[in-house]
């Protein structure tokens, strides 16, 4: 419980893994304090509440107050806005100026989030939230399965890419082909021109100098 209590400490994951704490799992009389553990690292404020009678030891003021910091940040994860009256219903407030404290005290000045009071509207406009302890339930779906998405879509990009890499390429052939055509068409017209013009010249001089320009006289 000390760990728990201990502030700034969020995250409990690497407690939960040392020898000597799985140990406490598999006595009858520690294993409360195990459990204690494991909802501090993955659980709520609610998750407590609802816990069969004895299952986990009575929490102090201290120890409450940490639960309801760490149930706040799970709320404000992802979250852009956290509506009082859904806060102060999971936190099991009875007032507003009970949750602005816990708000204020526990979250904002704490630094596990970062946002501003709209109290007019009633509302915790959420910029950011520190991160918990991921259950390891949770890590296929809250991990890999996001990267298996952007894996996926990257492999998309990348296939569109490679297509449009290949169209760019079959198009410039076919342009360099169409000019190479047009230059030879080109030169063609070009040559034909040339003779119908010397044949033209051909036409308007006098028969004698045809003959001598023919005959290279």
């Amino acid at each position: 419980s000390r760990a728990c209590e201990e502030p700034g400490v969020v995250t409990f994951g690497e407690l939960l893994g040392l020898p000597n704490v799985l140990a406490l799992a598999d006595d009858p009389g520690l294993a409360p304090t195990y459990r204690l553990l494991e909802l501090f690292a993955y659980g709520t404020w609610g998750d407590y509440r609802r816990a069969p009678p004895g299952q986990l030891p009575e929490l102090s003021p201290a120890l409450q107050r940490k639960l309801k910091q760490l149930t706040l940040m799970s709320l404000a994860r992802g979250k852009r806005t956290l509506e009082y009256r859904d806060l102060m219903q999971a936190l099991e407030v009875g007032s507003v100026l009970e949750l602005e404290d816990i708000l204020i005290s526990l979250g904002l000045y704490a630094g596990v989030i970062r946002g501003t009071l709209d109290q007019r509207r009633g509302r915790l406009e959420v910029e950011a939230a520190g991160a918990r302890d991921l259950h390891p339930e949770d890590l296929g779906e809250q991990v890999l399965a996001p990267l298996d998405r952007w894996l996926e879509t990257s492999g998309s990009l990348i296939r569109t890419l490679e297509a449009q890499e290949e169209g760019l390429v079959r198009r410039a052939q076919e342009a360099r082909e169409i000019r190479k055509n047009v230059a030879a068409q080109a030169e063609i017209l070009t040559k034909t021109a040339q003779a119908n013009h010397r044949d033209l010249e051909m036409e308007d001089r006098p028969l004698g100098l045809q003959l001598k320009r023919k005959l290279g006289r």
